[in-house]
């Protein structure tokens, strides 16, 4: 939802100290704010689930729904395939939905592919927390980046370079500076990396899904491209207008393949489907199936005619679909000289179907998830805290988990409690053998965010206490409550306040303070009610480790 902020600052604070006792309080806690138990699960960042399968973070944006609302919707991965390290193996490359790519290296053989677990490359095609003096939001980023993924040889140098689209309509070319047997991607700003679409340097559509493919047998690839506008999208040929090297498009030399039809969020992938020598187009769209375009031109000389309103729906075995808002990749993983499906689910999992028909006529089976192996221990997840950006801004390997002496070597409660547990934030060593240099946003501002809204009165002060220490580079660690008011049926933030920033280090302290809640919001005719809904959360920046334990936000006597 886009943040609206009427006014800030309209919490009052009472003597805050990061050691001052608190006020005598009365009533339940309403944060919830122990961590002696969480629940067990599996460490996200290895891109392996508790399942043993292929599972990257999964990510959402905002999208018709079926009942003509937007609405924040989950969208899957995009998946390419190819040789990215030069060991004759093919090598599994992953988009995921908040803008993390992933590599996933080939450990089997030729005919028996074999993926462990994978690495979060040095790639980033977002944008951070965009904030201003008034806290407002920049409605730009809202969401997340939902990256459309394909490898592509453009020099000919035998290495592959990433092209992808983006939410926002981006198109962009990152290119591999390392060799066919050691890739190496630097991350450059998405200006330095971006392909124009448009004379006018514009954006051309929403969900950019792109497909590099020589078309016009000139040597050059062209851009066949998937749009995701509501009511608009349809797959289009851009013809390029410049060289392999410095691709250019516009929409001077733009032509519509194939119109949407009332299809949406489309993702095409161009194949000889019945091995005529003519380019077919296989779509993912929204509702979840993965739609065939056989091409009816005469000769593969001519230009391209599509059947554009009977695409014929790929069956996987007795189904015809796949999940909503499905991506797809065609790729021989096998090395049967069969084009086999790689498809994606809107939680994160990575699918195949093996083909299993012969040249001309392919038939699928029922889709399975690939397989790996989590090389990290299981962690204890917080139940009712979470790790959370308004925006993802490119930082991986982040973990927020509960923690204690059994589960952490050396770790020491606090002193004068009965606690054994705390919950950490830390940047954990990935151990990557392929990308040792991660991307890391600068000044980047980390969140904690309280998973449950909560119910505070006007006109009644709040004790606010917790115990924090730190380990590293941790500054500025601020706490903030924010109020949600509807109107006209739509959630917006209203008010917030900041605490100021905490002392912070190595050794456990408790930071106390108070506030209320004024019955009238000053400067604005606007009333406070009575009783409002709440947002918590906590901010800091830096790449240390935070542990924090007995949050509390308790009403004071």
């Amino acid at each position: 939802m886009l943040r609206s902020t009427f006014l800030c600052s309209t919490l009052l604070i009472l003597g805050f100290t990061s050691t001052q006792a608190g006020a005598a309080t009365t009533g339940p806690n309403l944060l919830s704010g122990d961590f002696e138990s969480g629940l067990t699960t599996y460490n996200p960042w290895a891109g392996v689930d508790d399942l043993g399968s292929l599972h990257v973070i999964a990510g959402a944006q905002k999208a018709v729904s079926d009942t003509g609302t937007v609405q924040n919707l989950p969208f899957s991965p995009s998946v390419a395939v190819g040789d990215l390290n030069g060991d004759g193996l093919k090598d599994l490359v992953v988009a995921d939905a908040r803008g993390f790519f992933w590599y996933y290296p080939n450990s089997g053989k030729p005919n028996a592919p074999v993926f462990t677990h994978g690495e979060v490359m040095p790639v980033w095609l977002g944008a951070g927390f965009v904030e201003d003096s008034t806290d407002e939001r920049s409605p730009e980023f809202e969401g997340d980046v939902v990256p459309r993924l394909q490898l592509v040889d453009f020099t000919g140098e035998k290495k592959l370079s990433i092209v992808s689209g983006t939410f926002l309509g981006g198109l962009y070319y990152v290119h591999n500076n390392g060799s066919s047997t050691s890739p190496a991607f630097r991350t450059t700003t998405r200006e330095d990396a971006q392909v124009p679409t448009h004379s006018g340097g514009l954006m051309w559509c929403n969900y950019l899904a792109p497909f590099l493919y020589d078309w016009s047998g000139s040597g050059r690839l062209d851009l066949v491209m998937g749009d995701g506008s509501y009511s608009a999208n349809s797959i289009y040929l851009f013809t390029n207008m410049g060289n392999n090297d410095h691709p250019k498009f516009t929409e001077a030399k733009q032509v519509k393949l194939i119109p949407g039809m009332g299809r949406e969020d489309l993702t095409p992938q161009v194949v000889d489907w019945n091995n005529d020598g003519k380019p077919d187009i296989i779509a993912g769209e929204r509702i979840g199936y993965i739609n065939l375009y056989l091409n009816q031109a005469a000769s593969s000389n001519d230009a391209p005619v599509f059947d554009k309103d009977h695409p014929q729906h790929i069956m996987f075995g007795s189904s015809d679909k796949t999940g909503t808002l499905t991506t797809v990749c065609a790729a021989d993983i096998n090395n049967d000289n069969l084009f086999d499906l790689i498809v994606s689910s809107t939680d994160g999992t990575i699918m195949y179907s093996l083909n299993v028909g012969t040249p001309g006529a392919p038939k699928f089976g029922p889709l399975t998830p690939f397989k790996g192996v989590n090389p990290f221990p299981k962690i204890i997840k917080p139940r009712t805290w979470v790790y959370d950006r308004y925006r993802p801004d490119g930082a991986a390997y982040e973990l927020l988990e509960c923690v204690n002496a059994q589960t952490e070597k050396g770790f020491t409660p606090p002193p004068d409690t009965t606690l054994k547990g705390a919950m950490k934030f830390s940047v954990i060593d990935p151990h990557n053998v392929y990308f040792t240099s991660l991307y890391v946003p600068s000044d980047a501002k980390r969140y904690i965010r309280y998973a449950s809204k909560i119910t505070l009165q006007a006109e009644k002060r709040y004790t606010l206490s917790f115990l924090s220490r730190t380990d590293g580079d941790v500054s500025e660690l601020t706490y903030h409550l924010e109020g949600l008011q509807t109107i006209s049926g739509k959630e917006l933030r209203w008010t917030q306040y900041s605490g100021s920033s905490l002392n912070t280090g190595s050794s456990w302290s408790r930071a106390n303070d108070q506030v209320r809640i004024p019955s009238v919001i000053p400067g604005n005719s606007a009333k406070t009610p009575e009783t409002g809904s709440f947002v918590f959360w906590l901010t800091f920046k830096g790449s240390g480790t935070l542990y924090l334990d007995d949050i509390s936000l308790k009403l004071a006597e």
